[in-house]
């Protein structure tokens, strides 16, 4: 695969961190930012999943609802059957 050059602007801060970082890791800037890109264009992690799908999926809001008490009807149900009621579900 051949590289190609790309002008690049980065802030004074963003250079020292990748410079610190690249020397921890014993490679250059351009792989640290190679890699950067990467991992952008990849498509979403898993972490990146379960937070769009707890966005779109909120936790149900305990108590009664147009269906009726469902915590109710599930301690009901598990009094008549433990009583005996073959129905109870």
């Amino acid at each position: 695969m051949s590289l190609r050059s790309v002008m690049l602007q980065l802030r004074p801060d963003q250079i020292e961190q990748l410079d610190v970082v690249a020397r921890q890791r014993g490679a250059s800037r351009s792989s640290l930012v190679r890699d950067a890109v990467d991992a952008s264009l990849r498509p979403l992690g898993s972490q990146a999943v379960a937070e769009l799908y707890a966005a779109a999926y909120p936790e149900p809001v305990a108590g009664t609802d147009e269906w009726g008490d469902l915590d109710a009807w599930h301690t009901a149900a598990a009094t008549a059957r433990v009583a005996g009621a073959r129905d109870a579900w």
